[in-house]
């Protein structure tokens, strides 16, 4: 490759692979059980609903996102529907530019291999993009504790959904099954979840970075 159209590709290649990385990351953990559990232990969820209940709930939720049942109108009100629709419709969305960044990432590796690039250049591709990734981490660490995780939740909402996400936290079982305390515990889960894979391509690109400068020297 021409150094100007190396540039265009790596810098491409760090988009998709971040996007690949962040969304996987998220699809992952998003109906993470073991973490709902926990959370309902610590924000006292199973003092409104027995333990089964509960759980079984949320496992209809999960059903309903992989189009697998359907939701509980005589639990969720109009409203609370409403905007588990928005939730799944969002998620598809998701998925589908996930699987399009996993597309094109695999032919970005394909395109490496066959000009015998790999090993030039997907070391720095791992290294900028555990780069961009850890400023990801660093920045949303730094807005939660200026701004508080209460703000970004609500911007999130706007950003996404309709006026439908609101709830009475006196009647909204949709309140109760998921306090926001479960929300901010999943946004660092998953956050960490990030910072660990930034950390572990950066390492990864500088392993094989160096292992290219030994073999050139012999």
């Amino acid at each position: 490759m021409k150094n100007k159209k190396r540039q265009y590709f790596i810098i491409l290649s760090v988009i998709i692979l971040i996007l690949s990385l962040v969304l996987g990351i998220i699809l992952t953990n998003i109906e993470n059980l073991e973490l709902y559990e926990k959370s309902y232990d610590k924000y006292v969820v199973y003092n409104k609903f027995e333990t089964g209940f509960a759980k079984m709930k949320v496992k209809s939720i999960f059903d309903y996102f992989h189009s697998k049942g359907e939701l509980d109108s005589g639990f969720f009100n109009e409203s609370e529907i409403s905007h588990l629709k928005d939730v799944k419709i969002l998620l598809l969305k998701i998925k589908f530019l996930f699987l399009i960044n996993l597309i094109v990432l695999i032919y970005i590796i394909f395109i490496l291999l066959k000009k015998k690039e790999f090993k030039l250049l997907f070391p720095s591709i791992m290294i900028i993009s555990g780069s961009f990734i850890f400023l990801i981490f660093f920045l949303f660490i730094l807005f939660n504790s200026i701004i508080g995780f209460e703000f970004i939740f609500d911007k999130f909402h706007r950003a996404f959904f309709v006026d439908n996400w609101l709830f009475d936290v006196r009647t909204s079982n949709m309140i109760n099954l998921f306090p926001q305390g479960y929300f901010s515990d999943m946004a660092f889960f998953i956050i960490f979840r990030i910072f660990l894979i930034s950390t572990i391509l950066i390492i990864l690109g500088l392993i094989i970075g160096n292992m290219k400068n030994k073999k050139n020297l012999f």
